[in-house]
């Protein structure tokens, strides 16, 4: 239920930012890395490496996973 939750305010947030201006798309960029940084110390502290089955989200995580469309082949 919780992950339902953050997706989908996570979603709305994603919409939001992508009809900003640069400059406060880039603002709340930033918050987001923060966010994703301090979730990731409180998790550390809970989780041992060892229990861990899933790294933390961390911004070079989501920019390693993300593809730009261009190199997405479309199918005809």
């Amino acid at each position: 239920m919780r992950y339902r939750e953050t997706t989908a305010m996570l979603n709305q947030l994603a919409t939001n930012m992508s009809m900003t201006d640069e400059k406060d798309y880039n603002k709340w960029m930033g918050v987001l890395k923060k966010l994703c940084n301090e979730t990731n110390k409180t998790l550390s502290k809970i989780i041992t490496s060892e229990d861990r089955r899933n790294k933390p989200i961390t911004w070079m995580t989501l920019k390693e996973k993300s593809s730009p469309r261009s190199q997405v082949k479309e199918p005809y």
